[in-house]
């Protein structure tokens, strides 16, 4: 029996006419992430601090001469001025990502002849590029104290430690500590840092309440507008796997939830504070959960550099080529460690 004659089986009609394509669009299916977390809580323009100069500098005082006592009437005093200030240096790290085109491509892909705006795919394709890399640099940076290129992230801050208590201390690849400050020297330089074995009450929420007492881990107060000046910016972040636990341990404590079957999904709070899904720490087997306060921990960009869009044309070797260079001067800065935290799950010895 002969096949069936369709449509796509009549080589004339394949190469004359266009199949049906719809308004003039395209729907993005590329990106790797559901979310890009980092992207959506700090890369944003109200939470960057804008620079200049060769590198990055904030001022810190990390400790105080307690020079505080009880006295006497008519007792002597003898007044001590010490030196307690010291700074915090990173450098500026540098983002590049470009996109292309002929002019002709331009005029060929306008009119009833164009399906979907080609530029426009060109620049969401490299955009999507731009953000995974920014997305996996925040989490995952393999930024070194040698190395000259690599932005700062998460990671390089927020480092897991050995006991309970403010032992993050200098992190791997920083061994004289990162921002030029000794964790070794300057045990106030460290994180908070603590593992659990179970997503329970009485084990991961146990310690998670003794952490957020430690760091001074608080919701905001009733009343308060989240676009404050000094409105509470503490987040949670952890991945899916945690995220799903505490879901359920939410929805069991809850006798009145109706029929719906999974009422807590992207709703789960600690402290009032909800918790954030990191699609790139699904990635991280020890379920890492940070505790950060983004008022103390956010990005520096070079003033006149946020994603700044230059376009070339006019290349004597390809007169009719135009590249769009697309630029990010930056890097990401904590002045407080003391107020940020990571917890793991324990790993079988």
């Amino acid at each position: 029996m002969p096949a069936p004659i369709t449509s796509e089986n009549i080589a004339d009609l394949v190469s004359t006419t266009l199949r049906h394509l719809g308004p003039p669009r395209f729907y993005q299916i590329a990106q790797e992430l559901p979310r890009y977390t980092f992207l959506d809580d700090m890369l944003k323009k109200d939470k960057i601090q804008f620079d200049t100069g060769y590198g990055i500098e904030r001022d810190a005082m990390f400790a105080f001469s307690k020079r505080a006592r009880h006295v006497s009437m008519f007792a002597t005093s003898n007044v001590a001025i010490p030196d307690v200030m010291s700074k915090i240096k990173i450098p500026w790290r540098h983002t590049n990502t470009n996109y292309g085109f002929e002019e002709r491509e331009f005029v060929m892909n306008t009119g009833a002849a164009r399906t979907a705006d080609l530029i426009k795919s060109r620049r969401v394709e490299t955009l999507i590029g731009l953000a995974t890399l920014m997305e996996e640099t925040c989490w995952d940076s393999s930024a070194t104290s040698t190395d000259q290129t690599v932005p700062y992230g998460v990671n390089s801050w927020v480092v897991r430690g050995t006991t309970a208590g403010f032992t993050g201390a200098n992190p791997s690849g920083f061994t004289s500590g990162i921002g030029e400050v000794n964790s070794d020297t300057t045990p106030t330089w460290r994180n908070y840092y603590d593992e659990y074995n179970a997503v329970s009450k009485d084990d991961l929420l146990r310690k998670m309440r003794t952490c957020m007492r430690n760091i001074d881990f608080r919701a905001p107060m009733n009343g308060q507008a989240a676009d404050q000046e000094h409105s509470n910016q503490n987040r949670l972040y952890t991945n899916e796997t945690v995220i799903n636990q505490l879901e359920l341990l939410a929805e069991a404590q809850n006798d009145n939830l109706g029929v719906d079957l999974a009422p807590m999904t992207d709703r789960v709070n600690v402290n009032r504070l909800p918790v954030r899904w990191v699609p790139y720490l699904d990635n991280v087997e020890d379920d890492p959960i940070y505790l950060l306060n983004i008022g103390y921990f956010y990005p520096v960009v070079l003033a006149g550099w946020y994603l700044r869009e230059k376009i070339l044309r006019d290349n004597p070797a390809q007169h009719t080529t135009v590249a769009v260079q697309i630029d990010l001067s930056w890097n990401l800065m904590c002045v407080d460690r003391r107020r940020q935290a990571l917890m793991t799950r324990e790993t079988s010895p």
